[in-house]
């Protein structure tokens, strides 16, 4: 759709979540259940249980994340988009929305990057696919802030 060598697996970026923990995680569990293909992670840091479920679906285009702590109070996370690609970052309240734009020409991986000029290459004039990645967080209880 965009020419020879664009590359085509390419992320569109990265979702980072750290967490403020006080001690090293015990009791990590994973799981995946593919009755409800939720996947699930659940782990202890000193006496606090963490959880993280996740769900994704393609029609929707949607990665939902759930994260939870068995005490109030104990759940503090960050969470930061990343792309390897030209974009801008929005902040609006409890969303974030990146766009970006891929490039419309990227060397293939079987010809040395030294011996191309210009290895990556990012059109003005339309070539290379524009994309948006929203992120925004619902908090029950707690408080959710934003920075740039």
């Amino acid at each position: 759709m965009q020419g020879p060598y664009n590359q085509s697996y390419q992320p569109l970026g990265d979702l980072h979540l750290a967490w403020d923990h006080a001690a090293p995680p015990t009791d990590y569990c994973r799981e995946l259940d593919l009755r409800t293909a939720i996947a699930g992670v659940r782990y202890r840091c000193g006496a606090v249980t963490y959880q993280r479920e996740l769900f994704i679906s393609a029609p929707a285009q949607v990665l939902v994340v759930r994260l939870t702590a068995d005490q109030s109070g104990a759940l503090n996370v960050t969470a930061t988009l990343t792309t390897p690609h030209l974009h801008q970052i929005v902040v609006h309240a409890n969303e974030v929305t990146l766009t970006g734009k891929a490039p419309a020409h990227v060397a293939p991986s079987s010809l040395s990057y030294d011996d191309v000029p210009d290895p990556i290459v990012y059109a003005a004039d339309g070539g290379g696919m524009t994309f948006v990645v929203q992120l925004a967080v619902c908090a029950e209880g707690g408080q959710v802030t934003s920075q740039v």
